[in-house]
């Protein structure tokens, strides 16, 4: 699941909190553990959540190469937006490409990814009026 570990920390009490609420207006299934167990239960995973979280090899390419963007102001939902982090990513080295795929980070890329100018414009500001291929004819 995508998202950013500020939010992952926040799943166990919300879901603690949405288990009592179950309960209290009788929607709580009386053959399941009390929600009370369930957030003992819930605690206790919290910290191998964060650790698959911090372990690449666990995560999928396309989650190590999109929650780089959802870490640095990239809407996953604004289509526009993900076009032009895409564009980012292959305009990319590809040394780091596979660095970004494989560990879900890059501590100084060539071209920072800056989620206010890379917005679907291939031949935009966010790849110097160049595009991911290079001068366009215009140029």
């Amino acid at each position: 699941m995508l998202q950013r570990r500020q939010d992952a920390m926040g799943m166990i009490p919300a879901l603690a909190t949405f288990f009592e609420f179950l309960q209290d207006s009788g929607q709580w299934s009386e053959a399941s553990m009390p929600p009370e167990e369930t957030g003992r239960v819930l605690t206790s995973l919290e910290f191998a959540v964060l650790e698959a979280l911090d372990d690449p090899s666990r995560r999928s390419f396309s989650t190590n190469v999109l929650g780089y963007g959802v870490e640095h102001g990239l809407d996953p939902t604004d289509e526009e937006a993900l076009a032009g982090y895409f564009e980012w990513y292959t305009a990319l080295p590809h040394a780091e490409r596979i660095l970004l795929s494989d560990t879900g980070r890059l501590e100084e890329p060539e071209v920072p990814y800056d989620p206010e100018t890379m917005r679907g414009m291939p031949n935009g500001p966010a790849f110097g009026g160049q595009g991911i291929d290079g001068p366009s004819d215009e140029d």
